[in-house]
């Protein structure tokens, strides 16, 4: 124990003088002890005025956030300017983005439309409120509470295929108004935050093991060097989460990566429509223009998960009649043959790495700027009729 004990300190003392020396890469790593604070009507949110460094699948960068919670450098204005055009971009970490601000696809949209708005004198103000664990509940309950105070011109919705898992865990802490819309999604109890994880495939409940592992490996430096140690040997990821069965077909009620889809997956992809319906009809109510967007997972390119999904959101889009990005037909061409590292991160393949993000964010300006969808304003547009695909 003294010798355990004594290996412990050293590596604290190596970890002041080497900051980046045992970093956590594992796959929810992003989301550090003190990141995230609960909130009585969206859940949980990212704590206000965050500026810290996460050192994560492999690599190092600045993470910040305003006073809003959302992942910019300044505080959002309520007022908006005039010649001002403010873009609301939704979602959850794959738009929080866990690259540096600067190679994120919210930030290039934001940068690429600007070069082009610029001539018109016309700012494209692109806002990242990406929050990890979001889904359409968070997103309907983020947009109704929040977003409409600060004049939104456009909404773009980037539905990620953790959305309907996550949904319905919940929905076991929702609450709604006497016509049955949500009012509040209830803070997790801390005790199910320790039990269970949010997977892309659903809900998984922790064994002991597992807890005790992600317990040691979060507060103790000498324990986490042994699992990087031993994860070659065992076959198995390092990081807080390394047990999980990523690549697993394991069995959920809202798996809607299934190849296959029983009754409850159908309820549960069912309840999650309906709250998109519901966005919809919010943006509406406010005149303001909606973007619809799926975001596609490693897995599903290579045929290990169903693809499915992003059709069943094109045709609730085109039932909307809300402009749809298919973000699975719109990169298949570029990741259908990539091994998973060229454009997702090797350890986690439901995010974008910093190649991924660059051509995710390219998909969203052409399809920004395709005129038929009239998303940008009109002097844009009809100064854009050339970049039509």
């Amino acid at each position: 124990m003294a010798i355990f004990g004594l290996c412990e300190l050293g590596l604290r003392i190596t970890r002041v003088i080497a900051p980046s020396f045992l970093n956590t890469n594992g796959i929810n790593s992003s989301i550090r002890e003190g990141t995230i604070i609960s909130d009585p009507i969206i859940n949980h949110k990212w704590v206000p005025n965050l500026d810290i460094v996460l050192e994560t699948r492999g690599i190092q960068y600045r993470f910040f956030t305003n006073s809003q919670s959302w992942i910019e450098y300044d505080d959002i204005k309520l007022e908006k300017e005039q010649g001002v055009y403010r873009i609301f971009y939704i979602g959850d970490s794959s738009v929080q983005g866990v690259v540096p601000y600067e190679e994120n696809m919210v930030e290039i949209v934001e940068s690429k439309l600007n070069e082009i708005y610029s001539p018109k004198e016309i700012h494209i103000e692109v806002i990242n409120t990406g929050t990890s664990s979001y889904s359409t509940l968070l997103y309907y309950l983020l947009i109704k509470e929040h977003v409409f105070d600060y004049s939104p011109d456009l909404i773009v919705v980037n539905i990620d295929m953790t959305d309907i898992p996550n949904d319905e865990i919940y929905r076991h802490r929702l609450m709604v108004d006497e016509h049955g819309y949500p009012t509040a999604v209830l803070p997790s109890a801390a005790e199910d935050r320790e039990r269970f994880v949010l997977t892309p495939r659903g809900t998984i409940e922790l064994s002991i093991f597992q807890r005790v592992h992600n317990f040691l490996f979060s507060k103790m430096l000498f324990y986490r060097l042994l699992s990087k140690l031993l994860s070659p040997v065992a076959n198995i990821s390092e990081g807080p989460f390394a047990w999980l069965p990523w690549h697993s077909e394991q069995s959920s009620s809202a798996d809607w990566l299934s190849h296959e889809w029983n009754e409850t997956i159908n309820q549960n992809v069912g309840f999650s429509m309906n709250i998109i319906k519901l966005i919809a009809k919010l943006v509406r109510e406010h005149d303001v223009k909606m973007m619809l967007t799926s975001v596609p997972h490693y897995p599903q390119f290579s045929g290990t998960w169903s693809s499915k999904p992003h059709d069943v959101l094109e045709e609730l889009a085109n039932e909307l009649q809300i402009p749809y990005l298919n973000g699975y037909t719109a990169l298949y061409p570029s990741i259908k043959d990539s091994e998973v590292e060229e454009f997702y991160w090797v350890s986690d393949p439901t995010h974008f790495n910093i190649k991924g993000n660059s051509i995710w964010a390219e998909a969203q300006i052409q399809f920004l700027l395709d005129h038929r969808n009239t998303l940008l304003p009109d002097a844009l547009i009809q100064s854009n009729t050339q970049r039509d695909p």
